[in-house]
């Protein structure tokens, strides 16, 4: 099977998972869902129905609630924006994926965004400012501590009984 039609039959079994969660009525997970569609049909070269997959899972993530995957959504359609050589919606995207990341202490996901726009950065000849800015995540990430014992929780605002 050649990779093209392994490609095609992947989307066609993640659009039918989509569509028949969507049909029981289901939302959680669906953003996820998506998002794994779009860069699916994206790797594919239909940057159209991904822009069109992101944008629901965006607005399905707002009517829901369900924030988990914003960051990968944001990040997706700054990489399909690219790919359509619109450079500052695309940059917008990215650096609306490293804010949310930061905002959600997301750090392999802020990583992958900030990846993405020094890529773009490095294109452009800025390869400072893509240096400084994977310099100043890595830093985050590995400097970066799992907090433990009782201040952690009380930090957290759990206290030991509810933990």
């Amino acid at each position: 099977m050649s990779d093209k039609v392994a490609v095609e039959e992947a989307i066609a079994r993640i659009r039918e998972g989509v569509t028949n969660w969507t049909q029981l009525g289901r939302t959680i997970f669906l953003p996820y869902g998506l998002a794994f569609l779009a860069e699916g049909l994206a790797r594919h070269g239909d940057r159209a129905a991904a822009l069109a997959a992101l944008r629901e899972g965006l607005e399905t993530a707002c009517a829901t609630g369900e924030h988990g995957w914003d960051v990968e959504l944001h990040r997706l359609t700054g990489t399909v924006l690219l790919a359509e050589n619109k450079l500052d919606e695309g940059q917008a995207s990215l650096q609306q994926a490293i804010r949310i990341a930061q905002a959600q202490h997301a750090k392999s996901l802020e990583l992958r965004a900030a990846r993405d726009l020094a890529r773009l950065w490095g294109e452009q000849g800025r390869r400072a400012d893509a240096r400084d800015l994977l310099q100043l995540v890595h830093r985050g990430v590995r400097h970066r501590r799992p907090e433990r014992g009782k201040g952690a929780a009380r930090r957290a605002g759990v206290s030991r009984s509810s933990a």
